[in-house]
């Protein structure tokens, strides 16, 4: 258990009791310190949940990633913070191309973050993609950011922006297209061992 876990759970009962018993103190309302003090507990025990407890994704994700090293399943849950990050950095930049190159590496970086959560096995090829090249991209795009936000902006800065962040997306691409190929493949050997098992079962048949 995490030391921000153990203080949760040490920190929402004392206030929730504290506040019960200053009730008590107080005005003497039995009645009242009770429901008050369980209300408290149970406010706090929330605001001092980790972040993503009560997101239904993140438990789905979770329960679908549950076979693999705890530093893979963190580095995808980054991965996915991130990509809600970058497409929020994406609106920042207005009609600026920047921010239609952004929301293309998020797509393609959500897809296969999809891929990687409906089969985990697949992560270790995707990783990199996962990791370092969208860490890079969230780098860039938030020194832009900060850059514009302080009347910074340089135009040449952005030009070769432009560029590198081009050729990130052709890299998310890639990735995607391997994806999509390895999982036309797996529908083809899919089809074909369905095929040979519908073929035995006749001659089977035929035989019988």
């Amino acid at each position: 258990m995490s030391a921000v876990e153990r203080s949760r759970k040490i920190i929402a009962p004392v206030i929730g009791l504290a506040v019960g018993a200053a009730i008590v103190w107080t005005v003497g309302w039995w009645w009242l310190a009770v429901p008050a003090a369980l209300l408290v507990a149970a406010a706090l025990w929330v605001m001092l949940a980790p972040e993503g407890t009560f997101d239904p994704r993140r438990a789905k994700t979770d329960a679908a990633l549950a076979g693999m090293p705890e530093m893979f399943r963190e580095e995808i849950r980054d991965a996915g913070e991130r990509i809600k990050a970058l497409r929020t950095l994406a609106y920042r930049f207005g009609t600026d191309p920047l921010r239609d190159t952004l929301l293309t590496i998020t797509e393609h970086a959500r897809a296969i973050l999809d891929d990687v959560e409906h089969a985990p096995k697949d992560y270790p090829r995707m990783r990199k993609a996962l990791t370092h090249y969208l860490k890079h991209v969230e780098t860039i795009a938030g020194r832009l950011d900060y850059m514009a936000r302080q009347g910074a902006s340089d135009e040449a800065a952005l030009t070769r922006s432009r560029a590198t962040m081009g050729d990130l997306a052709a890299v998310f691409q890639r990735y995607r297209d391997r994806m999509l190929e390895d999982e036309a493949f797996d529908i083809d050997s899919r089809l074909t061992l369905l095929e040979q098992e519908i073929g035995a079962e006749q001659v089977a048949a035929t035989r019988g």
